[in-house]
């Protein structure tokens, strides 16, 4: 009465709850209050989160499943210490005595002469 299933669905994909989530900067994943680090070097911003019925994990981007570990608490960033260089300044200009800068201009035709 009922037709096979085809071989290439996969029904315990299909029977699993799928949750999506954002794979954070450190590679970690929140789900169900649970921490899990993506061990797997990927670019992916979004993967899902696959609940089997027999109570498996697995996360995946796309179809490409990602390997995980479960963790205790998110890693620490390591705290880099800033390097304060000090700025050498170049003396203050200070222009000759009979130079122009210091008499000011004097332009022919001009209203303003000293």
């Amino acid at each position: 009465m009922h037709r096979p299933i085809d071989k290439s669905v996969k029904l315990d994909e299909i029977l699993s709850v799928q949750t999506g989530h954002v794979l954070r900067n450190d590679r970690t994943v929140l789900h169900e209050r649970r921490l899990y680090q993506v061990t797997d070097k990927t670019r992916a911003r979004q993967v899902v989160v696959f609940e089997y019925l027999n109570g498996r994990l697995a996360i995946k981007y796309g179809k490409q499943p990602l390997a995980f570990k479960p963790i205790d608490q998110r890693p620490q960033p390591e705290v880099k210490v800033a390097v304060v260089k000090k700025v050498k300044r170049l003396p203050r200009y200070v222009p000759p005595r009979g130079s122009y800068w210091r008499n000011g201009f004097k332009l022919k035709g001009s209203l303003r002469n000293f």
